[in-house]
């Protein structure tokens, strides 16, 4: 429970860093630039293919504050959730899932 806890915290943190929002096109809209969810998949896209690596992903420990920075096995969990379809990377669509994650998490508490 304590590891589930924590990996909420860890969705929370990057959700908060993410965006408010992320199936809401109106509140995206108003959403600054680096809270928006493309805005960060883009950044997260070095290679710029439309999809983001896991390598590319633990770029978020840079990218992140507190919880995130160093957290390593935390960020893998987090890929692995997002990975729907197990191939190693995520698209645009599986890496918004980061607010379904956030919201089954408040709905715990």
């Amino acid at each position: 429970m304590r590891r589930f806890l924590t990996l909420a915290g860890v969705l929370t943190a990057l959700v908060l860093f993410a965006g408010p929002s992320f199936g809401d096109d109106e509140a995206k809209a108003k959403a600054k630039p680096k809270r928006n969810p493309e805005v960060l998949f883009k950044k997260l896209d070095a290679d710029n293919d439309g999809k983001v690596s896991k390598e590319e992903f633990l770029k978020l420990g840079e990218l992140g504050k507190g919880k995130l920075k160093d957290k390593p096995k935390l960020l893998d969990k987090m890929f692995q959730k997002l990975d729907a379809n197990n191939d190693g990377f995520l698209t645009l669509e599986e890496f918004k899932k980061i607010g379904e994650l956030r919201k089954k998490k408040q709905d715990i508490k």
